[in-house]
């Protein structure tokens, strides 16, 4: 089975729903056990969830949203796996002080 490309709009997708469906359920176990709300434990981690998403989401937009000019990542695993092997080859090769 092969996964479907992913694009900086889908990461950023993901990223802006993970964030929202953590701060919702936070939301919704306090409508569900409104007790909660008055527990300092979980306002505690509840302010974590929240924040912590928050920033993750601004982290994400960051680091997604950069410079677009790399190469994408090959589609078979092959030319991946040949990639891989040549820089390890021109490191090695490096660090014996062998000139290419």
């Amino acid at each position: 089975m092969k996964l479907p490309d992913l694009s900086i709009d889908h990461a950023r997708f993901i990223a802006g729903a993970g964030s929202f469906s953590m701060t919702l359920m936070v939301f919704v176990m306090m409508y569900v056990k409104p007790d909660l709300a008055n527990n300092d434990l979980f306002k505690s981690l509840a302010q974590a969830i929240v924040i912590q998403g928050l920033i993750g989401l601004v982290l994400a937009f960051l680091f997604t949203g950069g410079d677009q000019s790399h190469t994408p990542p090959p589609r078979d695993a092959s030319a991946a796996a040949n990639r891989v092997a040549d820089a390890a080859t021109d490191e090695a090769k490096d660090i014996a002080g062998e000139t290419k």
